[in-house]
């Protein structure tokens, strides 16, 4: 019955993309950035034209915590009440929301801790912060495993060891997810 159940879940999502708009199809496989703090009425015409569904937030579009609830509130009244809202809060270099109360804590500090458990305490604690805000999408963690301590993204990552890499990842993923 499960199974049944799945079939024709998938067959009523077949139907409703054969039915968008070849901009509507576009739209849900585009995440964009936006200029400013705030929206701008060529910002909602261009989203809504395009049927954007999913908007990424930098470092210059958040001046203080009232202005950026303030925009994601007017993205989702203006725009679509179920746009994905990204945003990168991976914690230490790559941070845009500085005040938020775990952005030190770095992927390499956690990873230099060997803790589980701070790697997991620390992503609830960032996911339930962003979920406040209307955040609904984090782009962390890196799960990539640098070559060596030279390579671009290891101040980014939890290190070299797989072995750890992949625990503090596991651990991290939880904790966003039960936020």
């Amino acid at each position: 019955e499960n199974n049944k159940k799945e079939i024709e879940k998938e067959d009523k999502i077949k139907e409703k993309i054969k039915s968008m708009s070849l901009i509507e199809k576009r739209g849900i496989l585009t995440m964009v950035n936006i200029p400013g703090y705030e929206l701008t009425e060529d910002t909602i015409s261009f989203l809504n034209k395009n049927k954007i569904k999913g908007v990424i937030l930098f470092k210059y579009n958040i001046k203080n915590e009232n202005q950026l609830k303030k925009l994601i509130n007017d993205l989702r009244e203006r725009v679509d009440k179920n746009l994905l809202i990204a945003i990168d809060q991976e914690g230490g270099k790559i941070v845009r929301i500085d005040w938020e109360e775990t952005a030190k804590i770095s992927p390499t500090y956690i990873s230099n801790k060997r803790s589980e458990e701070l790697a997991y305490e620390t992503a609830y604690k960032r996911g339930l912060y962003l979920k406040s805000l209307g955040i609904n999408v984090i782009l962390a963690p890196v799960a990539d495993l640098p070559s060596d301590k030279n390579d671009f993204i290891f101040e980014r990552s939890f290190g070299i060891d797989k072995e750890n890499v992949c625990k503090l990842v596991k651990a991290t993923v939880k904790g966003y997810k039960d936020a």
